[in-house]
């Protein structure tokens, strides 16, 4: 066939033809000045080619290695432009095919098998051991545990009792002390949202408002608004060393955190339930809430203190 370019428009032409027996073809029809198509046709073609093997050879940067068969007889050779230009050019050397040497056949005696196994336990007792670990500072803080665990005694799993519940809050407080709007109207868009696919929590949404306004006209949250610096829900990550022990990386999240001119105060918020009493509440999660205390005095080099909030009766425990 044979396309004639002419700027945007192409005109094409080809040649009409059936198979003959194996081999063969039958022209039935030919457009006028065939010949003369072909002939244009087939210079463009060698152009091609001409210009594909140029493109190819100067791909090289170091060595350009060109193969040339000994016998090509009738097959094609695409570099055979090159062959008059390459008489004075070296042929590549060859390296000898390089004869791996015997293999020696290993020891597998009894007594060897047993060394070997010796071997392998002293290294895998060196990887069992950890060369750091990792913990959550609140580690298992909500003892009511998800659906298919136990329950702890005094616990129940209604919808205002349990882990998405402590959520839900969290959520709302953190969008309350983030502002810019915390109506209750905002908040209820937001507890809404929220709940979209946990319908367990829709009937007491209008109780955990109640909740969140109680804990927005509490006395920190005054503090925490007058404050010129406030985060909500910061990571917090640290890592512990200990002579003897292996290095510890801490993390968690603090609920807020804000800067007054007395220094920096944390408030981790608790929804616990109050069966086990807020005494023994305070004193299971002092040690999470001091731990964010020290560290967190430590990197800001600011006195710092740290209360809990129990969202259920509204008290402030500080430490």
């Amino acid at each position: 066939m044979r396309v004639v370019r002419d700027g945007l428009s192409a005109l094409g032409y080809f040649e009409l033809s059936r198979p003959k027996g194996d081999y063969g073809r039958t022209v039935l029809g030919r457009p006028a000045g065939w010949k003369e198509h072909q002939e244009q046709e087939r210079a463009y073609i060698e152009a091609e080619q001409r210009r594909l093997l140029y493109v190819a050879a100067t791909r090289a940067r170091d060595l350009l290695v060109v193969s040339r068969p000994a016998n090509a007889g009738g097959r094609s050779r695409p570099w055979q432009m090159l062959e008059p230009y390459l008489a004075k050019a070296p042929a590549l050397a060859v390296p000898p095919v390089a004869v791996p040497p015997a293999p020696t056949l290993p020891d597998l005696s009894a007594g060897a098998r047993a060394a070997a196994e010796a071997a392998r336990e002293v290294r895998l007792e060196t990887l069992r051991a950890p060369s750091w670990q990792v913990e959550s500072v609140t580690g298992t803080a909500h003892r009511a545990g998800p659906y298919g665990h136990p329950l702890q005694e005094g616990r129940t799993r209604e919808p205002d009792t349990g882990m998405a519940w402590g959520s839900l809050i969290h959520f709302l407080l953190e969008h309350a002390m983030r502002g810019p709007q915390r109506n209750r109207a905002h908040l209820e868009r937001l507890a809404t949202w929220f709940a979209f696919d946990k319908p367990e929590l829709r009937r007491v949404i209008p109780e955990a408002l109640d909740t969140v306004e109680r804990v927005m006209a509490a006395a920190f949250w005054q503090e925490a608004m007058a404050a010129a610096e406030r985060a909500v829900e910061v990571p917090f990550a640290v890592r512990v060393e200990a002579a003897g022990a292996v290095p510890l990386l801490l993390h968690g999240v603090i609920d807020l955190a804000f800067k007054t001119a007395d220094g920096w105060t944390l408030i981790d918020y608790k929804t616990d339930q109050l069966a086990a009493g807020i005494d023994q509440l305070a004193a299971h999660y002092a040690p999470q809430i001091r731990a964010y205390a020290e560290h967190w005095s430590a990197q800001v080099n600011t006195p710092t203190r740290a209360g809990l909030h129990f969202i259920r009766n509204g008290e402030t425990r500080w430490l």
